[in-house]
């Protein structure tokens, strides 16, 4: 059996942990365009708000209920095209908008 060492994470370490990932945050920020932004942005805000509309926590993200408000995102952006599911857009900034606010 594999003997686990547990220690807790100083005031000073926090501190520096917390300012790497703002700096981790902005670069791949930077490394976005604007319009790619704004898209994931309101991606995590319907992820968000669909997750609290069926009372589950956002973060961490099941699979399972990714792929079930994937489903109804592309199923309403669909009717409101007049569309079958299976004509809504394929390919949508959600998924990758919902591991990006991880």
């Amino acid at each position: 059996m594999t003997q686990q060492i547990v220690r807790t994470v100083t005031p000073p370490e926090q501190a520096l942990l917390s300012a790497l990932a703002e700096k981790v945050k902005a670069a791949l920020d930077a490394s976005l365009a604007p319009n790619t932004r704004r898209a994931y942005r309101a991606a995590w805000e319907r992820w968000v708000e669909w997750c609290l509309g069926y009372g589950i926590r956002p973060v961490p993200a099941m699979h399972k209920r990714v792929k079930q408000a994937m489903k109804g995102f592309r199923r309403r952006r669909g009717v409101e095209r007049g569309q079958t599911i299976k004509q809504a857009q394929p390919l949508d900034p959600e998924p990758v908008a919902t591991i990006r606010g991880h």
